[in-house]
């Protein structure tokens, strides 16, 4: 879900702050 932060042009929600984070974790796993 990472790529909604980049692909949209809005701020990033908590939601997607959420998202980044799960994303970046199971990336550096």
């Amino acid at each position: 879900s990472w790529y909604t932060a980049f692909s949209r042009p809005m701020p990033i929600t908590a939601v997607q702050a959420l998202e980044y984070s799960s994303n970046a974790y199971m990336v550096q796993t």
